[in-house]
């Protein structure tokens, strides 16, 4: 099950009749101080082309650019339990006339978010910790409170002011701390970083 919400609209409920197919590809390795986005595949059934433009559950709505939140369930003593497979934003709607599937391919927002380029404002020595606290705020990230915390090295203190090469992005300094504190930057099952 899940939702489909289109930008500016109410979320659309998809249940198992709606969903044919899905997969998720996070890649095959997560290397230590890697920042990577995770792809998505669904295929909803458009037998009767309600998903379509103008079909009976898509009306006017824009498929490109909805965000698509997936969940498993799993039937545990008669009682099914929901946990999420992933949130996504729909990049590319394909679908042929008299087709009964269509197909919304689509990446998690760190495909786009965290492109802006980062401004070093801080005063030296800094420890890693507050380089990383100081980029979350720059970059309006929240983390996943369950993953909040570098695996090392948090204490560890930077002397000078690193240089950044010109065009530096917040996803890449991001990429710099978790290098060095031990861990990788991504977006979890459950949407949060």
């Amino acid at each position: 099950r899940g939702t489909l919400t289109p930008a500016g609209s109410s979320p659309i409920n998809l249940t198992s009749s709606h969903i044919v197919d899905w997969a998720v590809d996070e890649g095959e390795e997560f290397p230590l101080g890697s920042v990577m986005s995770t792809s998505y595949t669904l295929k909803l059934a458009n037998a009767d082309n309600e998903w379509s433009e103008g079909g009976s559950i898509r009306g006017a709505n824009a498929l490109k650019g909805a965000i698509v939140s997936l969940e498993l369930g799993i039937l545990v003593d008669g009682e099914f339990e929901y946990k999420p497979i992933g949130t996504f934003i729909v990049e590319k709607p394909t679908y042929s006339e008299g087709e009964p599937v269509i197909t919304l391919t689509g990446s998690d927002k760190l495909l786009t978010d965290l492109n802006d380029v980062f401004d070093d404002t801080l005063s030296y020595p800094k420890t890693v910790q507050q380089l990383l606290d100081f980029t979350l705020t720059q970059g309006s990230i929240t983390l996943d409170g369950d993953f909040n915390t570098l695996a090392c090295n948090g204490s560890v203190s930077i002397i000078k002011a690193p240089k950044w090469p010109n065009g530096t992005t917040i996803r890449q300094v991001m990429g710099y701390i978790c290098a060095v504190g031990g861990c990788f930057f991504r977006v979890g099952r459950n949407g949060q970083y």
